[in-house]
C-alpha cells in the first residue's frame, strides 16, 4: 500500500517542474495566428523549456514571459533574450546565451547590460495593461532585416502578444522615423 502512495507523490513532482514552460506552450497555441506565428524553438533548440526548468523553484505560476531571437541578419542564429517577471514578488530574471555557445544559457537577477532594453520596455508597457500599443506599432523600416519579434506571455491575464516594429533610439524611447 505504501508503493501506491510515492507514485503519485513522484508524478506531481515532476508536473510541476515543467508548469510554467506547459502553460507557455499552451498560450502560444491558443494566441498564434499564420502571419503572427510565435517561434519558441529553432530545431531542436528548445530554450525556453530549459529556462523554466531552471527557474522551477523560483517563480510562481503568475509570470510575464517576453522571449526574442536577436536578429543576426542576413543568417538566422540561435542567439536569444528573454525576461522573466515573477508578479507576485517582483522579481525580475535576464535570460539570454552568446553566439559562441548558444545552448548556455545564463539566468541572472542583474541587468548589467542595455541587452534587455526592449524587453524592459514591452514589460512596463504590459504591467501599465497599455500592451496592445506595441501590437499596434507600424513598420519604421521598409527593410525586413531591421527589427526583432517579441512574444510576450501573461499566465494571470491568459494571453500572449506577438510585438514587432519596435525600434528604440538612444534614448531609449520608441523610435518613430515619421515624426
Amino acid at each position: 500500500m505504501k508503493k501506491l502512495l510515492y507514485i503519485p507523490c513522484i508524478v506531481v513532482l515532476v508536473s510541476c517542474s515543467v508548469y510554467n514552460y506547459e502553460n507557455i506552450l499552451d498560450l502560444k497555441k491558443n494566441h498564434e495566428t499564420e502571419s503572427n506565428p510565435f517561434v519558441l524553438s529553432r530545431k531542436n533548440f528548445r530554450p525556453s523549456k530549459v529556462i523554466f526548468k531552471d527557474l522551477n523553484k523560483k517563480v510562481s505560476g503568475n509570470i510575464i514571459y517576453i522571449f526574442s531571437w536577436v536578429n543576426h541578419m542576413p543568417t538566422i542564429s540561435a542567439n536569444f533574450s528573454a525576461v522573466v517577471y515573477d508578479k507576485p514578488t517582483g522579481k525580475t530574471f535576464y535570460i539570454g546565451n552568446s553566439l559562441k555557445y548558444p545552448t548556455e544559457i545564463l539566468i541572472s537577477k542583474d541587468q548589467n547590460t542595455d541587452r534587455y532594453d526592449e524587453e524592459l520596455l514591452i514589460l512596463k508597457y504590459a504591467l501599465n495593461g497599455k500592451i496592445n500599443e506595441l501590437t499596434s506599432l507600424k513598420p519604421q523600416f521598409s527593410s525586413a532585416e531591421i527589427g526583432t519579434y517579441y512574444y510576450v506571455f501573461d499566465t494571470e491575464e491568459n494571453n500572449a502578444w506577438f510585438v514587432k516594429n519596435l525600434v528604440l533610439d538612444e534614448s531609449g524611447a520608441i523610435f518613430n522615423y515619421r515624426e
